[in-house]
């Protein structure tokens, strides 16, 4: 009879790099700390933005697994509130810069990181594809972290959390604001360009997207919000009126009570 068991652990949103310098690494601490008979861990998928993991936590028989849970959501809570460190960032350009040079030391290897940087980077030498990797920045890996970023947050946080009974929070890596429970404000960066979200109503949507700033979101868009660019500049006056109708839309009665006096 088995004296141990066996806890899963499914996780979304972390990226290969952060998953595999950084969380994973914390995880495997478990076992030396004691907190842990052993962990094996693995990438699901892949992407750019966001990768899908798993992690596997043996614990003697009859431990309550909360320990184990809440730390790994500690572990993920962590980066998700405070972005990607500038260390992992320094460490990731470090590894894919010795991985680029080593793999020129074989025919295979040099073929490859040819026909990469011609064809898939559309660059004219390797040379060219080192270089742009030493250049990535935290601002280019967590768009949160750069100046635009942090000016628009900034003043969708004084705007937002000046309402009543509000909160921030992540949804699925995206920067949200509730009234209550209820979403009614968000702000994300997508393919470098900066977004708010706010609900206008199906009807209001038709008149503001004469406007080339505004957009109907994918997803959300069919529920009567809209989106506006704000990559280049904004005004707090118009993210204030926008966030007070969508406000107004999901609050309770009481929060709306708040808000009149």
């Amino acid at each position: 009879m088995s004296d141990s068991h066996v806890d899963a652990l499914v996780f979304f949103g972390a990226t290969g790099d952060l998953a595999y310098k950084k969380i994973f690494p914390a995880l495997y601490a478990m076992v030396p700390a004691g907190k842990a008979l052993g962990t094996e861990f693995g990438m699901a998928e892949e992407y750019p933005m966001a990768s899908v993991g798993f992690g596997l936590v043996a614990e003697p028989a009859g431990v309550d697994a909360a320990a184990s849970i809440a730390e790994m959501r500690g572990i993920l809570e962590n980066y998700a509130a405070k972005g990607v460190p500038e260390d992992l960032v320094d460490a990731a350009k470090r590894s894919e810069v010795a991985a680029a040079e080593f793999q020129r030391n074989s025919i295979p290897g040099l073929a490859n990181v040819w026909s990469n940087a011609l064809a898939a980077e559309g660059r004219t030498s390797p040379d060219e594809d080192v270089e742009a990797l030493k250049k990535v920045t935290v601002a280019d890996v967590d768009p949160r972290n750069s100046p635009r970023g942090k000016r628009i947050l900034e003043s969708m946080r004084k705007i937002c959390l000046a309402l009543p009974d509000t909160s921030e929070g992540l949804q699925f890596g995206q920067s949200v604001w509730r009234a209550g429970k209820k979403v009614f404000a968000q702000a994300y960066c997508y393919e470098e360009r900066w977004q708010v979200g706010f609900w206008v109503g199906v009807h209001a949507q038709l008149l503001m997207t004469d406007d080339p700033r505004y957009t109907i979101p994918p997803y959300m868009g069919h529920n009567g919000w809209i989106a506006l660019d704000v990559s280049k500049k904004h005004s707090e006056r118009e993210l204030q009126s926008l966030a007070l109708e969508s406000y107004r839309h999901f609050a309770l009665k009481r929060m709306l009570a708040k808000l009149a006096s």
